[in-house]
């Protein structure tokens, strides 16, 4: 089963339980994509993208991706997983970024090209700034962490194992207590910063 937690003004306020219905393969890697014929809009430029395959530069599989178009050039996308393995999609091929740690990263999630957050294994939870590249936030707590999204780059939620909710203000990293479920929340999202 899998529990959906909701979260709103960094309050948890339900919890949900359903039946899992989807397991992805972990040898299956993914990058996100629109399909042929449908037209995609940023800012004032439209185009038709197209489904390609992509080759990524490791056998390691690939635990989550997030990346983002600001034209029709200009395509970053990162990948994350197993053996703290990071890659990165320019738009025509992968490169590896290298491996950021022994443990495993299972969620990445950014607000910009500047500000991109990815999360894992013993609490693991790194940054990158664009400038100075990732650096290890190490936030006190070692619950392994399976995803990670937010508003903005101060306003960043992960979730983890056993029901584990961790909230970012741009400053620290602090638990949030809840006694709702104690089931394993394996995916966040939301549409603003109240309603998550």
């Amino acid at each position: 089963y899998t529990s959906a937690v909701s979260i709103t003004d960094t309050t948890v306020s339900s919890v949900n339980t359903y039946p899992d219905v989807y397991t992805p393969s972990p040898n299956i890697a993914a990058t996100t994509v629109t399909p042929r014929n449908s037209t995609a809009e940023i800012g004032t430029q439209c185009f038709t993208p197209n489904w390609f395959p992509t080759d990524p530069p490791t056998q390691d599989d690939i635990k989550g991706v997030w990346g983002y178009i600001s034209s029709e050039s200009n395509h970053e996308f990162y990948a994350v997983g197993e053996n703290g393995l990071v890659i990165h999609f320019d738009g025509t091929s992968w490169t590896q970024t290298g491996n950021l740690t022994s443990y495993t990263l299972n969620g990445i999630w950014g607000s910009s090209e500047t500000e991109i957050f990815t999360v894992g294994e013993h609490g693991t939870i790194f940054h990158y700034d664009g400038e100075y590249g990732w650096s290890d936030m190490e936030p006190g707590f070692t619950t392994n962490l399976k995803n990670v999204w937010g508003s903005s780059s101060t306003d960043v939620y992960a979730v983890g194992e056993g029901g584990f909710i961790a909230y970012y203000n741009g400053t620290t990293w602090t638990e949030v207590t809840h006694s709702l479920t104690t089931d394993t929340l394996t995916g966040i999202w939301g549409s603003s910063s109240t309603d998550y």
